[in-house]
């Protein structure tokens, strides 16, 4: 296999459930930026020990597969489902779980999402298409319900590799309220007159 076709695989060093992967030409950049940081601080060398010291050479196959070392699948938590990203000069491979929660992070920190549930993502490329149901206070007028959605799906989009992100808002009723009793008209059989009382 000529060494141009080879990569490098490493671990992300600031987020669990990922690897890095480079093109062996860019990692050799990489690399020597890293280990020509000073390192008497110690998150320098952490980050060398993590991207530098956990590096592997892959060699694809004759179909382009790769096969990744069991220390490192282990480490991300790789399991059948995994989302590969195209990231500049890398490739990020996460775990399918690890990646919808990065997402789900996100959408709960957007203001006036109270929950979210029914988190979905599927391929599209290098990226992905997300589909979620978040809940609001059901006491909001749909604008304001749709507002938030779209803050939601805002700011998906901007801190990650999503193409689009269809949200559903769902009203959130505090438990307490769940069961309040609400007065209404009595039932009046269809053609019967209605009488005041």
């Amino acid at each position: 296999m000529p060494a141009g076709n080879r990569l490098v695989v490493t671990y992300n060093p600031y987020e669990t459930g990922c690897l890095w992967l480079y093109p062996e030409a860019a990692w050799e950049t990489v690399r020597d930026q890293v280990m020509a940081m000073p390192n008497v601080k110690k998150v320098v060398r952490n980050l060398q020990l993590k991207l530098v010291g956990s590096a592997t050479i892959v060699e694809p196959d004759g179909n382009g597969r790769v096969t990744l070392p069991a220390s490192h699948r282990h480490a991300a938590g790789l399991e059948k489902k995994a989302v590969l990203l195209g990231m500049g000069e890398k490739f990020e491979l996460w775990s399918e779980q690890a990646h919808l929660a990065q997402i789900r992070h996100t959408i709960v920190e957007t203001p006036g999402v109270l929950g979210v549930h029914d988190l979905r993502t599927r391929k599209m490329g290098d990226m992905v298409v997300v589909d979620a149901h978040i809940e609001v206070d059901a006491s909001l007028s749909v604008e304001a319900g749709h507002d938030i959605a779209v803050l939601a799906r805002q700011r998906v989009m901007q801190r990650h590799r999503v193409l689009n992100l269809m949200t559903h808002v769902d009203p959130w009723h505090r438990p307490d309220l769940d069961h309040d009793v609400v007065e209404r008209a009595p039932a009046v059989a269809p053609g019967a007159a209605r009488t005041r009382p």
